[in-house]
């Protein structure tokens, strides 16, 4: 049965998530389609889905741009709440990722992640210079709109746009602030600083739209490569590996490409590049049949056996000086709880963290962990996208190994 709200039917559902469910929608009269977010009015009086439902409303409703999705309407019933935006109906880039490697065997090739990566960057760089810093950049939340059906049955990718959506932990920096605390994302694609604060608790320093280069770098590495730069079987490995920053990349990229990700996955936040400077990277101005094979000495790497360079993101040699006594919730007026996906590939139970001013004399950071189910080994390695990978991402899913509550 079609749900009829104001002007607006919902026709059918076409996704569902941790806090709602989505739905195909049109306006009556007209042929005109949008995609609408029900939520549940109860549960988003909560404060994690409050908080992130004032966030995509707040920034969606002041952002403008040919590669970011457009809200349309926010409307409401007595039992829900309706998010109401463009619909974009080519998938995720990870799912058009996952379906070209099942057809061709391979990740993306330059040309098509040089497509992509100017679009993502364009629209980044467009939120950054208005102080927005997105905060969950992965493959799940860049859909691609397709010029007609045709194109997306014969995946005529150079054909596509992209649409950065999901902006519920995303933040606004205040004019006078340069950096924010609150530790959320999503490991894989998480950047150093905040990945650390999960494993260790030791809050992290501060950060500004850096992050989001960082988790840039990711995706990128992704989509050229077929799987993370980071891989591991749960989030203290990939943890340790982050930190370590060593990754290594196929030899038979591009210099052009291998720099452009080196750009982009270094610890220092210093050493790493902006938006302004990976948009006039040679990567992305230069033609690809232009580019040159790798070279280790340019590029300060080693080869590896197996057709792999070895590569290292540069540690970070100083901190953001921030104030310890500063209250980072001045930007709410109520505590944050934020649902952080520990596997972009799979549906898993969240991480909740909860993050609280620090006071004097503040008690030891207390971490409670369930204990470990004993399980046998998969007799294959975990594969997301379906074909051989150089590493292996194990990420888990069971309950009992993924609840990890942090109380400061």
């Amino acid at each position: 049965m079609q749900c009829h709200i104001d002007d607006f039917i919902l026709v059918k559902q076409i996704g569902k998530g941790n806090f709602g469910e989505v739905y195909l929608t049109q306006r009556k009269g007209t042929s005109e389609l949008y995609a609408t977010k029900k939520m549940d009015r109860k549960k988003c009086e909560c404060p994690p889905l409050k908080t992130r439902l004032i966030n995509e409303i707040q920034i969606l409703k002041m952002v403008n741009h040919p590669n970011i999705v457009k809200f349309i309407d926010l409307k409401k019933s007595l039992n829900n709440w309706y998010l109401i935006t463009e619909y974009v109906g080519g998938g995720s880039l990870l799912d058009n990722l996952k379906r070209y490697i099942s057809i061709y065997r391979r990740a993306f090739p330059e040309d098509i992640v040089q497509h992509f990566m100017k679009q993502i960057l364009d629209a980044l760089n467009y939120l950054h210079f208005n102080r927005i810093i997105h905060r969950d950049l992965k493959l799940d939340n860049i859909l691609l709109s397709y010029p007609s059906e045709y194109d997306k049955q014969s995946l005529n990718l150079k054909s596509a746009q992209v649409k950065l959506i999901d902006f519920g932990f995303a933040t606004i920096l205040p004019v006078n602030k340069d950096v924010t605390f609150t530790a959320l994302g999503t490991p894989p694609n998480m950047d150093p600083k905040i990945l650390e604060q999960f494993n260790t608790g030791v809050k992290n320093p501060g950060y500004n739209e850096k992050i989001d280069i960082w988790s840039l770098g990711t995706l990128c590495y992704e989509m050229v490569v077929g799987h993370s730069p980071f891989v591991a079987s749960n989030i203290k490995e990939l943890y340790q590996k982050v930190k370590q920053g060593n990754y290594t990349i196929p030899s038979s990229l591009s210099e052009e490409i291998v720099s452009f990700i080196d750009e982009m996955l270094q610890q220092d936040t210093n050493e790493r590049a902006d938006t302004n400077k990976l948009l006039n990277h040679k990567f992305l101005v230069n033609p690809v049949n232009t580019f040159h094979p790798s070279n280790i000495r340019s590029l300060k790497a080693t080869f590896l056996p197996g057709g792999l360079i070895n590569m290292k993101s540069k540690k970070t040699k100083q901190q953001y000086n921030y104030n310890n006594n500063m209250n980072i919730w001045e930007i709410f007026n109520q505590p944050e709880f934020y649902t952080v996906q520990t596997n972009q590939y799979t549906n898993q139970i969240p991480v909740q963290v909860q993050v609280q001013p620090q006071i004097q004399h503040q008690p030891k950071i207390q971490v409670q962990v369930q204990p470990q189910i004993q399980h046998q080994p998969q007799q294959q390695p975990y594969n997301p996208y379906g074909v051989q990978q150089y590493q292996t991402n194990t990420y888990y899913n069971n309950q009992a190994q993924n609840n990890y509550e942090y109380y400061y």
